[in-house]
């Protein structure tokens, strides 16, 4: 039946949607692996059948972003729900729309932001400041991960370290946040990140101790109870494609945000609900001091930078050249 299961969601992943179709697909980004995400966000997408009549809602998890990002390129999708990088990166590639922002439950509270958290092992006293890791083997969850890479790649450049050119050797764990906290943990690496609150759901169901690890660059945000070592961002966000009409993008976000927190959906979901969606620019400004995702810089570009920075200079050369083959050719015609 396992086998059954994926091959479906592998399915669903690739069939084409038509225009006019009630089954409604959603893009989930399965940061907590696929059957565990599916389990997770599958009751949102049953409640939203049932407070949208006339439409069936279907969740389909994608462990890693770049499968998810490919997926939504294809336009087989109607809604996005992943985090918030790929949810400005979506918004920028493809036209989508974010239209609500997720209420996330954390110690029986709801919290609309959250942030990373650099750590290593409480007994490794080599590793102190984010300068310690220099030359260091440093794990993170997926190259694409918001909270569980890049908002910890731009505080390690706040603080001197170029990961890519100072760590000993830099790492992906494929999208498990949970393999990183274990691979600290197990000492196979030096250091890692996460998003915050994850050291703090594994020490609740005691997978880990938090005693064992020690925070690097400790931030302290009022009203935000947990380990963090970076400024905070917008949660993750459900956003509606090309596809999806304004009415039915307001009726799914009436919907989330009329959910009441004791809702299946909600419980299962580990969050106490929806707002309409935040500010997601603090993220986009990121992206661009990364140069990553739409800022990503390719050989094209870099011409351009440099056209844009030297061409007084490109100028001067050219007419150099110029003024050179032309006096040559003068020269030549004389002999």
């Amino acid at each position: 039946m396992r086998g059954i299961a994926l091959a479906a969601i592998l399915l669903l992943q690739v069939l084409p949607v038509y225009a006019g179709d009630t089954e409604i697909r959603i893009a989930l980004r399965a940061h907590s692996g696929i059957e565990t995400s599916l389990t997770q966000w599958q009751p949102t997408a049953n409640y939203l059948s049932k407070a949208i009549p006339g439409y069936q809602f279907i969740m389909v998890p994608f462990q890693l972003n770049t499968a998810l990002d490919q997926a939504v390129s294809r336009g087989g999708f109607h809604f996005v729900l992943t985090n918030p990088s790929a949810t400005v990166i979506t918004s920028m590639r493809y036209r989508t729309i974010p239209v609500a922002t997720l209420v996330n439950k954390r110690q029986g509270k709801g919290y609309t932001q959250f942030g990373s958290v650099v750590f290593t092992r409480a007994d490794r006293k080599d590793i102190i400041t984010f300068a310690d890791l220099k030359d260091k083997v440093f794990m993170a969850v997926d190259n694409l991960g918001f909270g569980g890479w890049q908002v910890a790649w731009l505080e390690l450049e706040r603080n001197g370290i170029d990961p890519f050119v100072d760590f000993k050797e830099m790492r992906f764990a494929g999208g498990l946040q949970q393999k990183v906290v274990f691979a600290v943990r197990d000492g196979k690496v030096d250091a890692g990140s996460v998003r915050t609150d994850m050291l703090e759901r594994m020490a609740e169901k005691n997978e880990i101790m938090l005693e064992d690890y020690r925070v690097l660059g400790l931030k302290h945000q009022q009203g935000f109870p947990f380990l963090l070592s970076s400024r905070l961002y917008p949660e993750w966000a459900m956003s509606k494609t090309n596809r999806v009409s304004d009415e039915l993008g307001a009726k799914v976000l009436h919907a989330l945000k009329t959910m009441p927190p004791e809702a299946e959906a909600a419980v299962t979901g580990k969050y106490i609900g929806w707002v309409n969606a935040l500010d997601y620019s603090p993220v986009k400004e990121l992206l661009r001091q990364l140069s990553v995702g739409p800022y990503q810089r390719t050989s094209d570009t870099l011409l351009t930078d440099a056209l844009e920075r030297y061409w007084l200079l490109v100028i001067v050369v050219l007419v150099v050249v110029i003024l050179f083959t032309a006096g040559l050719v003068l020269l030549l015609q004389k002999k």
